[in-house]
């Protein structure tokens, strides 16, 4: 991918996506796990202390609800947009 992130941006990416959940099924979503899974990918230091406490097991991992907006779809898509 494109450059990598600091560990502060990456800290702040999440703090104010996490703030900006409309529910709180969001934390256990495809949509936010998979962008967490996809930072953890693309970042050359291990960043496991700031995605891990917010992982979940597979099994708690649910479908998107769909809401509109969809805060962690749209920062997964940003994010994937801006780091091709």
């Amino acid at each position: 991918m494109g450059r990598q992130l600091p560990r502060n941006e990456i800290r702040n990416t999440i703090e104010a996506l996490v703030e900006r959940f409309p529910q709180p099924e969001c934390r256990t979503c495809d949509c936010f796990q998979g962008f967490l899974t996809q930072l953890d990918i693309d970042t050359m230091e291990d960043i496991s202390d700031i995605t891990g406490p917010l992982k979940v097991p597979t099994e708690e991992m649910h479908g998107c609800l769909g809401c509109d907006p969809c805060p962690p779809g749209e920062a997964f898509s940003n994010y994937i947009r801006e780091h091709q």
